[in-house]
This record gives C-alpha cells, structure tokens and sequence, in this order.
C-alpha cells in the first residue's frame, strides 16, 4: 500500500510515518511539507491513500490541497489529521469529500490499520457513487439527445404542412411514421432502464429488413428536401431472413441518419444503402458533409469522451448519441465502424442472418 503524508511539521511526520511502521499496515510512505509538493508528489506516485494535515503556516490550509488534489482528479482516500478537536474544521472537510477527520493524538500503531481499513471501505463506496451519478447523468444526456432529435423533425414538418395550402398526404404519413418510431424508441429505452442499462433484444422474430430499412429511410426524406441535400437508398433483398431488434436499430439509423443531415451542405448527398455482403447483411449511411476530424475519429464510440461538434447549421452532433448506437450494433453480434475524410463519412455494420443467429445462441 502506497501512502503520501502531507504535513509541514517533520516531527508529526515523523511520528505518523512510525506509527505506519509499527503497524500491521504494510506501507511504502512517502512525504511533502507544503501544497506544491503534495499535489506534484501525489500525481507522481498515485497513493492508496492520503493523511492530509488541517494547519499550514502562512495563509495555506489543508482544505486549499484537499481542493487541488481533487481539481487533479486523484480520488484516492484522503483522511485530514488536526492536533485540535475543532468540529467546524471535521465539518468542512467532510462536506469537500474527506473520507475522514481524525485527531493526531488518537493515531497509534493499534488504531492506524482499522483507520485505513475504514478510509478504504468509505472511498470504494464513493466511488461507485460516483460511478453511478455519472451514469445517470448520461443516460439523462443520452435520452435527451435520442428524444430531441425525432421531435424537432416532427414540428419541423407540421409547420411546413400548416404553411401549405395543400398538404401532401405523404408528409402527414411522416409524421405519423416518426412519432410511431419515437414512442417505439422512447419505450425501449424505458426497459433498459428496468433491466439495469442492460440492452435486451428480440433477435428471434422474423421481420423484413428491407422493409423496415425503407420505413426508417422514408422518414427523413421530407428533412432532406427541406435542407436541400440529396437522398437517396438503395436497399437490397437479402437472401434470407436477418437477425434484428427492429426497437433498437432503429435508434441506430436515426442516428447515423441524423448525425449526416447535421453535416452535409446544400447539394451534398446522404445515402442509406443494405445489401448482402459475404454471409451477412451490411448497412451503411454515407454523407458528403465536411468529415470528422482525424483526432476525433477514435474517440466518437467512447462513453466517456463525450464529443459534442456543431453542425453546419448550428445543430449538436455526435456524442452522446454514438456510444449508445455502438453499444447496440455490439449486442448484434457485429461493429459499428467508420472511415472520414474532408469530403463525407461512411458508418457501417454487417447483420446476421437469423438461421446462424439462432444456432449461435444455441451453442
């Protein structure tokens, strides 16, 4: 066990560091005596845990590193020591999210294993709170983002419909067609949040992917026309059934369809393309838009990057949206890839078919 004292007294230093010695706790202990060198010395060496000082000479207080340290995100057990029993200072350092607040005085060779023990136990337990509230926080982001998208295309169209004086009937089939796949998707993000984030699918049903491709593509056809981008499908037959959860693919291709509409130009092109490949069925979405940096290519499936660019027309994109798609075409038993360049972007992923789906799962 890696432990840092940060104290400017060298006689408590001293004391602490044998109290560690004589203990039952086996460390390796090191030292700094003021806040440049703890926090240099706590990045330096990644300590299990911190004893941390309250009083510093000059206007330095062990609340000020408390606060660098967590700002360099070392989140590792810090316990404050103080030579006085002053509850106001035992309050403040509990409420930045010390472990713990102990006297210098009831530190002995007899007390510093169950210290330690404790301060452990307390910081795994933070930190799978903390692991958690991130989570949340981004399924929040992540529903907003997928919920969002469908609904301005939604108002977008019913404007242009009660802007025309005669409305087409296969713009009011949009509408119909995208509010259906947004309580679809808004429904299937519900039970993931019953089963625990975990993504359940329905491989077994035999459904038409070609169908159900043309289905989704149709609904951004009146968006394209709007924003004056070319958009064109072209959708093959398989040669037999494909293993798919209609639910969340769909989430998958609103994505990827939405994700190009936010960055290709007037006059680019966005094509949806399904044709068999090999033993499976491959699905790609294609733009012409501006690409996606080099730098940020690796990073657009990572959850924790969360990647937000503007579109050419000021809209959000990337993001939040991705990982999600990623982690959905994964549970397909396939990859969501990518290849850029400054002239468009190009998404793909390969399908089962259901025969060998079935018999994997069988196996």
């Amino acid at each position: 066990m890696k432990i840092l004292i940060i104290d400017d007294d060298p006689e408590d230093r001293r004391i602490l560091r044998h109290c560690l010695q004589e203990s039952e706790a086996s460390a390796r202990v090191t030292e700094a005596a003021n806040l440049k060198d703890g926090v240099s010395t706590a990045l330096r060496e990644n300590p299990d845990c911190i004893f941390l000082d309250h009083r510093f000479p000059g206007e330095t207080s062990g609340i000020e590193i408390f606060r660098e340290l967590r700002k360099a995100n070392l989140f590792c057990p810090i316990i404050a020591t103080s030579g006085d029993s002053g509850m106001s200072s035992r309050q403040r350092y509990i409420q930045e999210g010390a472990i713990e607040f102990v006297l210098k005085d009831m530190i002995s060779p007899e007390s510093l294993p169950i210290i330690l023990h404790n301060a452990i136990d307390k910081a795994e337990i933070a930190r799978k709170l903390r692991i958690q509230q991130e989570i949340n926080q981004k399924f929040t982001n992540q529903l907003t983002h997928d919920i969002r998208s469908p609904l301005i295309n939604i108002r977008s169209l019913a404007e242009l419909i009660l802007e025309s004086e005669t409305p087409k009937r296969e713009d009011v089939e949009a509408i119909r067609d995208m509010a259906r796949n947004t309580i679809v998707m808004f429904e299937n993000i519900l039970k993931m949040v019953r089963d625990s984030g975990k993504i359940t699918l329905d491989l077994n049903t035999e459904r038409d992917i070609a169908s159900f491709l043309e289905s989704e593509a149709n609904a951004f056809a009146s968006q394209a026309n709007r924003k004056g981008i070319h958009y064109k499908f072209a959708i093959e037959k398989p040669e037999g059934l494909i293993a798919f959860d209609s639910a969340t693919l769909a989430i998958v291709i609103h994505n990827l369809i939405s994700n190009a509409m936010k960055f290709t130009p007037v006059d680019g092109q966005i094509s949806l393309v399904g044709r068999p490949d090999e033993g499976r069925y491959t699905i790609e979405v294609s733009d012409t838009g501006c690409g996606i940096p080099s730098n940020k290519i690796s990073e657009l499936f990572n959850k924790g990057s969360n990647i937000s660019t503007q579109g050419l027309r000021g809209e959000k994109g990337y993001g939040l949206g991705l990982p999600f798609a990623f982690d959905i075409i994964k549970a397909h038993d396939s990859n969501l890839q990518v290849t850029s360049s400054p002239d468009g972007s190009r998404f793909f992923f390969s399908l089962n078919y259901l025969k060998k789906a079935r018999n994997s799962q069988a196996a």
